[in-house]
């Protein structure tokens, strides 16, 4: 694996404040770590709580979002936009995730077919498991997806 150059804003299709990874730190043909730590104003923090641990399924896409637009910007294309259609085997080690914690994000793409992928994914503090799931993404062949905005 090898360092990223690109900051994660550049890699994903989102606008500030939903950009939630920190960096890329490595990635490679088959997928990336991230990493992200857990501050007073991380979005989606709860005073008192933290970070609940469903949000993990977002950084987990965000993650797999980040290694389509690494794909792209190393074959000179534009970074386009995808979807999550599902996540299957979700499992947690514990349910919050408290200021002060930096995070590890791997996703690893197992299927690959046209525009729909397979990762599997995980969540890790230090050495620790804390989450994982298998994501199913899509992303359509341009960014005009058919729908209709008001």
């Amino acid at each position: 694996m090898t360092a990223c150059p690109w900051p994660v804003a550049d890699l994903v299709p989102h606008a500030a404040p939903m950009v939630l990874l920190d960096q890329i730190t490595h990635w490679d043909a088959t997928g990336l770590t991230a990493t992200l730590t857990i501050r007073p104003d991380t979005r989606f923090i709860e005073t008192g709580a933290g970070v609940p641990v469903h949000i993990g399924l977002e950084w987990m896409a965000q993650a797999c979002s980040a290694f389509a637009g690494l794909r792209a910007k190393v074959a000179d294309q534009p970074v386009r936009v995808g979807f999550l259609l599902g996540t299957r085997d979700f499992t947690a080690e514990k349910s919050w995730f408290v200021v002060g914690e930096t995070l590890s994000v791997a996703v690893s793409q197992v299927f690959l077919d046209g525009g729909m992928a397979v990762f599997d994914c995980r969540i890790d503090l230090g050495e620790v498991e804390c989450a994982r799931a298998r994501l199913t993404v899509y992303q359509p062949d341009e960014d005009d997806t058919g729908v209709l905005v008001p």
